[in-house]
């Protein structure tokens, strides 16, 4: 499966070009990142387990790992990275159950508004931390269907190489299981 970037936009900031539109076969997707905007700094940070959907939506929570970059963005909203599955659609209009893919970590601006949003705080890391998370993030297969279980399965091979501490994130998720 060949995964191709189209829709080009030019970085008010600079010559890069950023794909707005991805598409994976017939599924496509908005792919629109900020990290020119608000670049991940070389300090220690939070991380957190987010569990978001859209304000006033009964859909499943979409699961993924956060951090806040680089300050506010010019809307004075928060820029955050986040690893997380995204969610293809059918741009010929045909009824598909959810597909995810990972096409890696993302700069977006979101306000706190437009969300309804659990944070799980999984300790503190450091940029080279982070930039693993990411690069693990690459390895973890996609099932297509469920961005919990592949979150859990990047936590599980985080804490194998001791980037986040198994006993903090086993807390973590038996606080969502028993939530």
């Amino acid at each position: 499966m060949s995964v191709v970037a189209t829709g080009l936009t030019l970085c008010p900031y600079g010559n890069q070009r950023r794909p707005t539109h991805v598409y994976v076969g017939r599924l496509s997707m908005s792919r629109i990142s900020y990290d020119w905007l608000a670049r991940d700094h070389n300090v220690d940070s939070h991380v957190y387990l987010i569990l978001h959907r859209p304000l006033g939506s009964n859909a499943p929570y979409r699961w993924g790992i956060t951090w806040a970059v680089g300050g506010l963005a010019t809307n004075e909203v928060p820029a955050w990275r986040t690893v997380q599955l995204e969610t293809l659609a059918d741009p010929y209009g045909g009824e598909l159950e959810p597909h995810y893919v990972y096409l890696g970590a993302i700069t977006r601006t979101v306000a706190p508004s437009t969300l309804s949003t659990r944070l799980y705080d999984l300790g503190m890391l450091s940029l080279a931390q982070r930039r693993v998370v990411e690069q693990v993030a690459q390895d973890v297969e996609v099932d297509g269907r469920d961005s919990q279980s592949w979150v859990t399965e990047l936590l599980k091979r985080l804490t194998s190489l001791g980037v986040l501490s198994k006993d903090r994130c086993e807390g973590v998720l038996s606080r969502i299981v028993s939530a």
